[in-house]
């Protein structure tokens, strides 16, 4: 009788009968059971737990790594820091303190003056604190040419102290509400900041009220990620191979630091643009002769009781020039369409869409005049040419 027949005829309510074989074969399934469900309920989740510890772990030593790369550069990190300190106390400096900024506002007041603006709004806001500095905004609206405005520019750059500008909501439109204003005239209107250095008093105040973090205590953080190492490692590895990786990591020598940027010197700024032409000045001027030649019936504009000739019907690009016909005074060119047409003109005729008329005829192209809209209402005349075709 074979072991396969006595499975088949065993009873599962009385295994205590069967033969030894087949017993012996139900404590083996029995067994890799319990074994099974031993590993899938306690063993899984501890090896889960390990895995992710060793994950854990690797991370907390490049943590580690850095922060001791960190702190080989802690002398170096400090002497840069109190050189960037220096900088920016002599830069500081550079700006007006509290008992200097009520001059100033006069000063940028007077400045505008001396330029010839016209001081409509001048008004101080509430001055705001900053980490080491205070922003003061002032609403203004000031009337003026733009040379006048940028002579302002320069004057303000003159000032014995340093005075940063920066402008917010502003807009430089021309002067239409004035009906007398003359051609050209500005107005700026919006708001500028300008800056002053918090004395020692007012800088301890503000660091008192921001309870920032005190570096000792981000160095105490450090020094608890490297006990955490400790702690995590002892189900890896011995303490003594632990202890070896972190004398090890600690003798490294920290990377050289970066250099400082170079602190950039503020540069007086001078106009010297006076003797070129105001482009707002330009463009009010164009606007008025534009709106008398319009009111009046006169200016440059296109003949619209003029005939079209045949050519006016082609775009410029699409007319070709083949040759000349005479000489001298007595000088055709031959123009062809696009339809392959050749046709003959002279210096009374018209190509192209754009009222362009014929100037002159040569032996190499043609030249005409063209008019265009210029965008202000008007017309405006722009010469072209049509070179000879050598095909």
């Amino acid at each position: 009788m074979s072991l396969i027949d006595d499975l088949r005829r065993a009873d599962v309510n009385n295994l205590g009968s069967s033969p030894f074989p087949v017993q012996a074969v139900f404590a083996g399934l029995l067994f890799a059971v319990i074994c099974g469900l031993g590993w899938y309920m306690y063993f899984k989740p501890q090896h889960e737990e390990f895995d992710s510890l060793v994950a854990k772990e690797a991370t907390l030593r490049e943590e580690f790594e850095q922060k001791q790369e960190r702190a080989a550069n802690l002398q170096a990190y400090r002497e840069q820091l109190q050189q960037i300190e220096l900088v920016l106390q002599q830069m500081l400096r550079q700006l007006p303190g509290k008992t200097e900024m009520p001059d100033l506002l006069v000063d940028i007041s007077q400045a505008a003056l001396a330029s010839g603006i016209t001081n409509e709004l001048f008004e101080p806001q509430v001055e705001i604190t900053k980490d080491f500095y205070a922003e003061k905004p002032i609403s203004l609206r000031m009337v003026g040419s733009y040379h006048q405005f940028g002579d302002f520019m320069s004057n303000v750059a003159s000032l014995p102290r340093v005075v940063i500008l920066t402008m917010h909501d502003i807009s430089l439109k021309t002067n239409v509400r004035d009906a007398n204003a003359p051609p050209g005239q500005l107005i700026l209107e919006g708001t500028v900041k300008t800056y002053r250095y918090l004395d020692e008093d007012e800088q301890t105040a503000v660091v008192d009220g921001s309870h920032r973090e005190p570096p000792m205590s981000r160095s105490l953080k450090a020094l608890g990620l490297t006990a955490l190492v400790v702690v995590l490692s002892g189900c890896a590895q011995s303490r003594s191979e632990l202890e070896v990786y972190i004398a090890e990591v600690k003798l490294r020598p920290g990377r050289p630091l970066p250099p400082l940027p170079k602190m950039q010197e503020f540069e007086t700024f001078e106009y010297a643009a006076h003797e070129m032409r105001d482009p707002f000045a330009k463009i009010a001027a164009d606007q008025s002769q534009e709106s008398d030649a319009v009111a009046t019936g006169s200016g440059i504009r296109p003949d619209r009781t003029r005939r079209k000739e045949e050519l006016e019907g082609y775009p410029l690009d699409g007319l070709d020039m083949v040759g000349t016909m005479g000489a001298g005074a007595d000088i055709f060119g031959l123009v062809r369409d696009p339809t392959g047409v050749v046709h003959r003109v002279s210096t009374s005729n018209y190509l192209g869409q754009n009222d362009g008329k014929i100037l002159g005829i040569y032996e190499d192209r043609i030249e005409l005049v063209e008019l265009f809209p210029n965008g202000l209402g008007g017309w405006e005349e722009r010469r072209s040419a049509i070179a000879l075709d050598d095909e």
